[in-house]
């Protein structure tokens, strides 16, 4: 179990005040758990993930693993992590991506003869065993990706830190990917921490999320609880039949409360697509529903998406100051 407690960086900038990368962050990544890390660009997410790393150095406050600090027990420490850079970072262009792996590996004191079967294992998972002899300077970002994650995923660290793990990939390669890791991860028992902006592979892979902004930390908790926590509105999909009655229902309902209607038309099958939002379903029935009635051929309300959500939370973080 790793355990954050009051860790700050800060940098000394020139006739400036100091300027704080990270702000008084507690928390507690427990063993087996996954946890995706969140936030805008700038919010502090790698400076945070490099501390855990250890390869920076906090301002003040303590990381402890299994209750000892980990700079005082450094090499022991890195021993047990394993840590993606990501992208071109880390990659030797002029090896192989099976060069790549097994010199990354042998720093980590992990060798050929140790790896040679788990590697063609993972190679074959993610449909790379085209490319694996291949230099790496052939490989496109998402090849190097996959390269950086095999390598993460084959040593016996107990605790990973993956930054944006499919980034540069495509839809299809990305969900085998993240298939990938939530074998690997679940069966093994290890603590990750992740970096992404893909909101559906945060959902996927997470156990829970934390949110970072400016430094400080201002969520931490299960997906489900932050969606029920800052949902504001819940969307009605509405399917109506196409007719000049509809198109005027519809200029009704946007005069009278003087919103846009999102909608779509089918004029070959005589539908037309209208979204509605409200504050609850029993707003938009009164507001909405009861007026397109007639008109109605099917209805379903879904809450917002957590990508939705997350956007909503920042805008209102940043109203706040």
């Amino acid at each position: 179990m790793i355990e954050v407690k009051n860790i700050s960086k800060y940098y000394n900038e020139k006739n400036k005040d100091l300027f704080y990368a990270l702000n008084d962050i507690s928390f507690t990544l427990k063993d087996g758990e996954v946890v995706s890390l969140l936030g805008h660009n700038g919010a502090g997410k790698t400076t945070l993930i490099k501390c855990l790393s250890s390869l920076l150095y906090p301002s003040s406050g303590v990381i402890e693993w299994n209750g000892c600090d980990i700079y005082k027990n450094i090499r022991n420490y890195r021993r047990q992590i394993s840590y993606t850079l990501g992208g071109e970072r880390g990659i030797y262009n002029r090896l192989t991506g099976r060069e790549n792996i097994e010199y990354l590996s042998a720093l980590k004191g992990v060798f050929r003869k140790q790896l040679k079967e788990k590697i063609n294992d993972y190679v074959e998972e993610l449909e790379m065993k085209e490319f694996i002899d291949k230099r790496a300077e052939t490989y496109s970002r998402g090849m190097k990706q996959k390269i950086h994650l095999i390598y993460a995923l084959l040593l016996n660290a107990n605790i990973i830190f993956l930054d944006e793990p499919t980034a540069g990939m495509d839809p299809i390669s990305a969900e085998k990917t993240r298939n990938f890791i939530k074998r690997a991860v679940k069966e093994e028992k290890r603590t990750v921490l992740i970096t992404s902006h893909i909101m559906r592979e945060v959902e996927e892979l997470s156990d829970r999320i934390m949110i970072l902004f400016h430094g400080s930390k201002k969520f931490d908790g299960d997906i489900e609880y932050f969606k029920k926590y800052t949902t504001k509105e819940i969307v009605c999909n509405c399917k109506l039949i196409y007719s000049e009655k509809s198109k005027e229902l519809i200029q009704s309902i946007e005069r009278q409360y003087c919103i846009s209607c999102n909608y779509d038309m089918d004029i070959d099958k005589g539908e037309i697509f209208l979204t509605l939002m409200g504050k609850s379903s029993k707003e938009l029935v009164e507001r909405y529903i009861k007026q397109l009635a007639e008109v109605i051929l099917d209805i379903n309300f879904e809450q917002p998406s957590l990508e939705t959500n997350y956007i909503h939370y920042i805008s209102e973080l940043e109203k706040e100051g």
